[in-house]
C-alpha cells in the first residue's frame, strides 16, 4: 500500500508518497499539506482598529467562509481573500481587527479541511498615552 498526498498549489519539499507494507495501517504527516504564512506579520504595534493583511499558502481557495481568524481569542472576521499578485502560490487574506487592549496576542488562522497555519504568529497592540492636566 502507498499513501499519496498531492497539492498542485505548493512545491513538494517532502516526499509525496510513502510505501507501507501490507497489512499495516499507517499515517503520514506532510507539512506541505499544512497552511502556512509566507510573509511575516507587521513588526510595528497596531494602535487603532482597522484591518490586518496576512499572506500565506492557505490552500483552501478564495472562499472567505473557509477561513476563521482569531486574535487573542477574539474573532477577526475575514473580509477578503485573493491570489497574491507577486506569488501565484500565495493568497492575501484581510480581516477586521477586534478591539484589543495593549499586549502581544496570538493569531490563529484556521483553514477548513486543512487545520491551523503552522508557526503561530503573534501581533502586538500598544496603549495610547494621553496628556491630562489635573486641577
Amino acid at each position: 500500500m502507498t499513501l499519496t498526498a498531492t497539492n498542485a498549489l505548493l512545491p513538494t519539499p517532502e516526499p509525496t508518497s510513502v510505501p507501507i507494507p501490507a497489512p499495516t495501517c499507517g499515517y503520514v504527516f506532510s507539512s506541505y499539506q499544512t497552511p502556512s504564512l509566507t510573509k511575516p506579520l507587521p513588526t510595528t504595534a497596531i494602535t487603532t482598529a482597522g484591518t490586518l493583511s496576512l499572506t500565506g499558502a492557505f490552500l483552501a481557495g478564495l472562499d472567505t467562509s473557509r477561513y476563521t481568524v482569531t486574535i487573542g481569542g477574539q474573532a477577526c472576521p475575514v473580509v477578503s481573500i485573493a491570489t497574491n499578485t507577486t506569488d501565484a502560490n500565495s493568497q492575501d487574506l484581510v480581516c477586521t481587527l477586534p478591539a484589543l487592549p495593549a499586549g502581544i496576542w496570538s493569531v490563529v488562522i484556521a483553514v477548513s479541511g486543512f487545520g491551523n497555519t503552522r508557526a503561530a504568529p503573534v501581533l502586538a497592540s500598544s496603549a495610547t498615552a494621553a496628556a491630562m492636566t489635573l486641577q
